[in-house]
């Protein structure tokens, strides 16, 4: 039995995480994983859908600052777009969209603690919590570049650990009868693969904003789903 479609609806109260703003990279970022999985074309129309078109053919500049203006309600609505232009596809193509943009990401800016890390000559679960705690602290340190405090937490249970964050821009000032934070699941799930040469980690979204829930977390597994070497 096919499962039921995703609704995504504009939320009727206010979310104040709407004018978050977003570093011009994680834009780029998305839009460059659009562009090489679905063509410029396609790209366009969700640009129009999302209300984003200024940024047909003008991408946002390749850094971290903040001066291309925009905030978290255009990840959120771009993030809409996506799942509303491939329907029951939308996860699919999100993950696929989602990984490309991490990968994108680590190989760019070193903010977030991958470059130059031997996360190869480390145990499999050290080098998955320092990847994790040293992406959060990323954030952190970009965002104070802005005075704002983003609100990241990581937990460590005996076969998981957990990303837990009130502040996620995939589902800014939006409802859903499901998770749909799937852009920023894959780059869990990138971030996780890289650390492990390679290795399928599980990666769940368990609760979303767009839901009710206070804050939208993930669990990760400690080992990877497919079997490698342990180091």
């Amino acid at each position: 039995m096919d499962a039921d479609p995703v609704v995504i609806a504009e939320k009727t109260d206010p979310d104040h995480r709407v004018t978050i703003p977003l570093a011009n990279g994680y834009m780029r970022a998305a839009l460059l994983a659009i562009q090489e999985i679905a063509g410029q074309q396609a790209l366009n129309v969700m640009l129009r859908y999302a209300g984003l078109e200024p940024a047909i053919d003008n991408l946002p500049p390749n850094n971290l600052d903040f001066d291309a203006g925009y905030v978290f309600r255009d990840y959120s609505d771009l993030n809409h777009a996506v799942v509303s232009f491939y329907g029951r596809a939308g996860k699919a193509h999100a993950v696929r969209i989602g990984r490309q943009s991490a990968r994108w990401m680590i190989e760019n800016h070193p903010l977030f603690g991958f470059a130059g890390m031997a996360f190869s000559v480390l145990p499999t679960t050290q080098a998955l919590r320092m990847s994790l705690n040293n992406s959060a602290d990323g954030f952190r340190k970009l965002y104070r570049r802005i005075h704002f405090e983003i609100r990241i937490e990581i937990v460590e249970e005996e076969n998981r650990f957990i990303w837990r964050s009130p502040d996620c821009p995939c589902c800014v000032g939006k409802t859903a009868n499901t998770p749909i934070c799937w852009v920023w699941e894959a780059g869990l799930l990138e971030g996780g693969s890289f650390v492990t040469g390679g290795g399928a980690l599980e990666v769940q979204q368990t609760r979303c904003i767009a839901m009710g829930h206070p804050a939208c977390e993930w669990t990760i597994s400690k080992k990877p789903a497919r079997a490698i070497t342990e180091r």
